[in-house]
């Protein structure tokens, strides 16, 4: 057989869909996109453990003598584009409530009870199909990204517990038919409700939940999870305007003092007259602050928050 009658498979010949654990790792089906997927990357490994000792007559020495597995440990990137923010549920570790609509909107709060997912990775070839299926998810950080110009894109790094083969595929499901976000509907409030009057070059929100995999005795793969210490970070890029980020990163108009804090701080994005989405945090304070000068280049302000909270208000029908 000649190469290109070799029955190779591209990006899009695959699907991948997510679906929520009631147990960690229960094999639960996924039946959920998590918007327009662009790519997936997972890496998995075994952790090998190479037997070394002192030679026997026909063995050993500067060789290994045996390899034995060690516990299994997965992650994997996830890039989309955004439809709906159900998937906001496992990051935000909560139930999310409300009905989403203008009177109603659904409401996504913290929680503290992991949400794993199962995850499913399908290449529908012409020969032998072929599905990855892992396990025992954990959405460790979720990154939204907003560039003038560009749709609005997340960046998920996820753990998985275990990892198994297929050639069976799990049923593939409708896309949404809900548009993608961009940068056009986006807006920054500082403080929430204070729409900020700056050029907005870029958003980006970064959410990490700390988690961890446990292991025990008899098992190669992971048999609980947890997560720690929640973070929330948002850099932005602005064109520079006047004092008032220098004043809060410093503390005062003149040198530096006790941190400044806001008490709120929103990232609003809107898609037509009954689509939105929108991140508000509480008790903001700067802790990066830069001024880029480039000759024949305007001035820009690269600024770094951090919140101790966040909620989030979506909207997607009348």
């Amino acid at each position: 057989m000649s190469a290109n009658q070799l029955a190779s498979v591209s990006g899009v010949d695959s699907y991948l869909l997510y679906g929520e654990e009631t147990t960690f790792a229960d094999g639960t089906a996924p039946t959920n996109h998590f918007g327009i997927v662009k790519s997936v990357n997972p890496t998995s490994r075994r952790n090998l453990m190479k037997h070394y000792g002192m030679k026997g007559s026909s063995s050993g020495g500067k060789n290994w003598i045996k390899v034995t597995g060690g516990r299994f440990e997965g992650s994997m990137t996830v890039e989309f584009e955004p439809q709906v923010w159900t998937w906001l549920q496992q990051v935000l570790m909560n139930d999310r409530t409300g009905s989403g609509t203008s009177g109603d909107p659904y409401s996504y709060t913290e929680g503290n009870t992991l949400k794993t997912v199962s995850i499913s990775h399908a290449l529908d070839k012409t020969t032998t199909d072929r599905e990855s299926k892992y396990g025992g998810c954990i959405i460790n950080s979720c990154t939204i990204k907003a560039t003038q110009g560009e749709p609005i894109t997340v960046s998920l790094d996820i753990m998985h517990g275990n990892e198994d083969k297929d050639a069976s595929l799990v049923s593939n499901q409708n896309l949404s038919t809900s548009t993608p976000y961009t940068f056009v509907g986006g807006t920054l409030e500082y403080p929430d409700t204070n729409a900020l009057s700056h050029t907005i070059d870029s958003a980006e929100i970064t959410i990490t939940n700390n988690g961890e995999f446990r292991y025990g005795l008899g098992a190669y793969e992971a048999v609980a999870g947890v997560t720690k210490t929640r973070e929330y970070i948002i850099k932005i890029t602005i064109d520079q305007y006047d004092e008032e980020f220098i004043d809060d990163f410093l503390g005062s108009a003149t040198a530096v003092s006790a941190p400044t804090t806001a008490a709120t701080m929103a990232l609003k994005f809107t898609d037509g007259a009954n689509k939105y989405v929108d991140f508000v945090f509480t008790s903001v304070y700067i802790d990066e602050f830069g001024v880029g000068a480039t000759a024949n280049e305007v001035l820009t302000e690269d600024i770094t928050f951090t919140a101790q909270s966040l909620v989030v208000g979506e909207q997607t029908a009348a």
